[in-house]
């Protein structure tokens, strides 16, 4: 029984001369769907959360504390002082050029070096008010703080 010319092709080979080959049958897919539409869904997750997982096993491996646990009371301070008059952008535990490295850090204290930096956008309606990441306190900054002179 002869071979429809459909499976096979024709390849040149090494001295001018054609050979045919048998093509590798295709699987037939009803139009519009994709080959991998037949496996089996995994559980549903909410979007936000699949899409944030593999984030939070990147922050495991680098020692990145999102929930800032690890901060001491006077970062911490600073850090809410900061977030009352500062934006933190949606993209903070992402981005780490604009933010800084997330390396044995904890949130409140990348907000902290953020703002010291001048990357965070100032809230609307806001005004530019200097907040002290040695003590916590408002209305200074570190280099004049009275807690370290």
């Amino acid at each position: 029984m002869a071979t429809p010319m459909k499976s096979m092709f024709r390849t040149s080979v090494p001295g001018g001369s054609i050979a045919l080959h048998r093509a590798k049958p295709v699987p037939e897919t009803p139009v519009g769907k994709s080959a991998s539409d037949s496996r089996a869904a995994p559980a549903a997750l909410p979007e936000a959360a699949a899409a944030f997982e593999p984030q939070l096993e990147y922050h495991k491996s680098v020692g990145y504390d999102s929930s800032s646990r690890s901060a001491d009371s006077v970062t911490l301070a600073a850090s809410e002082a900061i977030a009352r008059h500062y934006s933190i952008p949606p993209d903070f535990e992402v981005d780490k050029v604009t933010y800084g490295p997330l390396s044995g850090q904890s949130h409140a204290s990348r907000v902290v070096a953020a703002y010291e930096r001048g990357v965070l956008p100032l809230r609307p309606g806001s005004s530019d008010v200097q907040v002290c990441s040695a003590c916590g306190a408002e209305g200074h900054r570190a280099r004049r703080c009275p807690a370290t002179l």
